[in-house]
């Protein structure tokens, strides 16, 4: 179950100092990212399970190294989604 968390519950948690509340936030944030794009993509067609994971790695790559930036105009959630689906309908 993914834990409850604001736009700046999410930013601090997975910047955290502390191992187990950056773990759960970086699995939550997994886990929300490929529901997420399942949704999204089941539109698009089949898509295989790989294909999903491999999305999955290459955005949280990209979110972990921006969510510094992200500035709230949209919630978190939306933002990291957003990115998941923007990389991969470059992919197909």
């Amino acid at each position: 179950m993914i834990a409850q968390r604001d736009d700046n519950d999410w930013i601090n948690d997975l910047a955290s100092e502390d191992a187990a509340l950056r773990e759960s936030a970086v699995r939550d944030l997994r886990d929300m990212l490929l529901r997420g794009l399942a949704n999204s993509l089941s539109k698009q067609g089949r898509v295989d399970d790989p294909f999903l994971e491999d999305i999955v790695q290459e955005a949280f790559i990209k979110i972990l190294e921006k969510h510094g930036e992200f500035e709230g105009r949209s919630k978190f959630r939306t933002w990291a989604v957003t990115i998941a689906v923007r990389t991969a309908v470059s992919k197909m």
